[in-house]
């Protein structure tokens, strides 16, 4: 699977500030915790994505272990990774466990949430074929103008936390 060289200078950066704690409240609870800290790490590992974007995710969604978050469109977003219900229909095929209990899942057990999030966010960096700036758009949404904001949060957010914002082209028109 092609993997994306667009996060050299952020990799480069982060290599030389280490991991700075995070202004969000979800990070500095992830941070704080030994356990939570372990799943990123291993789900990074498992799905081959570089770790600190799934911090950029936990900062950029705010959420934390029972958080629900509505959406107009009627769907909700749980849990730390703020995974949209839209995908619990995939979660469920995968999982083979009934929809309800992997809502409760998602939106209760941090670990599993950021494992299921981590996971989502592969799935969009391969279907952007390898690009890892368009899978982060992606992973909050398909619909061009609401990737590109996101996108924009997620780079604000690294330069908040490592003092450079990474050079990124990526267009989001279909």
């Amino acid at each position: 699977m092609p993997r994306s060289t667009g996060i050299a200078a952020l990799t480069a950066c982060l290599a030389l500030s280490g991991f700075g704690a995070s202004p969000a409240h979800a990070v500095k609870a992830a941070a704080s915790t030994p356990e939570l800290k372990t799943c990123i790490t291993k789900a990074a590992a498992h799905y081959e994505v570089p770790e600190p974007l799934i911090w950029l995710i936990l900062d950029v969604e705010g959420g934390e272990a029972g958080t629900v978050s509505g959406n107009s469109n009627g769907t909700d977003d749980l849990g730390p990774m703020q995974i949209n219900t839209f995908w619990l229909p995939l979660i469920e095929e995968h999982y083979e466990r009934p929809r309800a209990l992997l809502r409760r899942q998602l939106q209760n057990d941090a670990c599993f949430n950021i494992a299921v999030g981590t996971w989502i966010l592969r799935v969009n960096i391969d279907e952007a074929g390898g690009n890892i700036w368009q899978g982060m758009g992606w992973y909050h949404s398909r619909t061009p103008s609401h990737a590109r904001k996101y996108l924009d949060r997620v780079l604000g957010a690294a330069e908040r936390w490592y003092g450079v914002r990474p050079d990124v082209s990526v267009s989001f028109q279909k």
